[in-house]
């Protein structure tokens, strides 16, 4: 679905933030990317987005998906940017309406990703009504109102609770199987990985060129395969021992 081959991107012109990027993303998969902070992980999703230009490399997308404004990529950032003075509703419905889709097509849309994330019966509460959790749900239902075919996903759990966190994680897996999207999840926590990830990308920090002072972007140092998730599986010994596995990538990384 999305081939990466060589990617890299500078802010400026000493500053790498990528360096050497390659990867694939297949359609339908569920990816997450994990590492430390300063990595790439999300200037790596603002390139998916169509957000930046990589400047060199190749990034290949489906023609569906080249460009951000064909609405068939959804972004869920860690901050839920909710419009105060707009109700559940509106707020979901707002970019549906900017894209230019009739009354009908933006209440259906509305309607549906509301019931999507399970919070029909707040159509009309504003954000100050919700909690943490349900903005988050309101965001997602924003992107989700869009029927994407890609869903980025920037730490979105990142200041929620262990409990909504938990039980916002069970609702992604299940609307992932549900809309059969590809999804690409970045998180700083070792355990959300192993719990969402089919596949778990590990990257590593910029580095720092100590006799020219320039430096060499984050890039991809491992590409990992948790085992399929099993009943209860957060309970489960083979999910501890995917932690355990991602956790070691993570110092290795840090340690070279």
């Amino acid at each position: 679905m999305i081939t990466l081959t060589d990617i890299n991107f500078s802010y400026e012109k000493n500053r790498q933030a990528l360096h050497n990027v390659s990867c694939t993303f297949a359609e339908n998969s569920f990816s997450v990317i994990v590492g430390a902070s300063g990595c790439g992980k999300s200037t790596l999703l603002r390139l998916l987005a169509g957000l930046e230009e990589p400047t060199s490399g190749a990034l290949i997308m489906p023609p569906a998906l080249s460009t951000f404004s064909t609405f068939s990529t959804g972004f869920v950032f860690q901050d839920p940017t909710l419009l105060a003075w707009r109700n559940v509703y509106d707020n979901i419905a707002l970019p549906l309406k900017i894209k230019g889709l009739d009354k009908t097509s933006r209440h259906t849309r509305t309607q549906e990703a509301l019931a999507l994330v399970g919070l029909a019966e707040r159509a009309d509460a504003h954000p100050r009504e919700l909690s943490g959790g349900m903005k988050m749900r309101v965001s997602l239902a924003r992107a989700l109102a869009s029927r994407p075919r890609l869903l980025l996903m920037d730490e979105p759990f990142a200041a929620l609770d262990e409990h909504t966190r938990f039980r916002l994680e069970d609702d992604l897996r299940n609307l992932q199987q549900t809309l059969n999207c590809t999804i690409i999840f970045v998180t700083h926590s070792v355990a959300q990985a192993a719990y969402l990830g089919e596949r778990v990308l590990v990257m590593g920090a910029s580095e720092t060129n100590d006799e020219t002072g320039d430096e060499t972007g984050g890039s991809i140092k491992h590409i990992l395969n948790p085992p399929a998730h099993q009943q209860d599986w957060r309970h489960n010994p083979a999910f501890h021992a995917a932690c355990a596995t991602i956790s070691a990538a993570l110092a290795e990384v840090e340690a070279a």
